[in-house]
């Protein structure tokens, strides 16, 4: 999303890279990848939601009920500082089960990231196009962990209420 949207003289990238490739149709494959900056005016945000929208479906760690992972679901508790700013209680991040309510940790990620398995949440409105959705939230073990996750959000919802709005560090 952060690439120009013309490359000189030349136009529009993305059809550019298809026109490279129109001699392969048949076989082609071209991947758009990117992260979406802004939800309105994203290319690739829109190029995701023409496709089958696969996302990752893990098991919960008790009753294995497939689903894939959301921020709704995160659980955690903070504590105020004289200047009631927010902070983070370490170790008290967790991700509830949509259907049992057991809480998981990021340490369980051993079990169940190895488990998954891409599933479409929608029909494709480009025939053959498919598209893939994951966030930081499935890091494995050792990178972004859940607790990383959640302290970055408290840090931008205190940043939000003192009306500072420049990205975080």
């Amino acid at each position: 999303d952060a690439a120009k949207e013309t490359l000189g003289k030349e136009g529009d990238p993305i059809k550019i890279f298809k026109q490279r490739t129109a001699a392969y149709e048949s076989t082609r494959k071209i991947y758009y990848i990117s992260t979406p900056l802004v939800e309105h005016s994203s290319r690739i945000w829109a190029l995701y939601l023409l496709g089958d929208r696969r996302r990752w479906y893990v098991p919960c760690i008790k009753c294995g009920h497939m689903q894939y992972l959301e921020w709704k679901n995160f659980t955690y508790e903070t504590e105020k500082d004289k200047k009631d700013h927010e902070f983070l209680i370490p170790g008290s991040v967790g991700y509830g089960c949509k259907k049992c309510d057991a809480i998981w940790r990021n340490d369980d990620k051993i079990y169940f990231l190895g488990r998954g398995e891409w599933r479409p949440t929608a029909t494709s409105r480009r025939p053959g196009l498919i598209s893939y959705h994951i966030s930081s939230f499935y890091s494995p073990i050792g990178f972004k962990s859940w607790e990383t996750c959640a302290s970055e959000w408290v840090e931008a919802q205190n940043a939000r209420r003192s009306g500072d709005t420049r990205p975080l560090q």
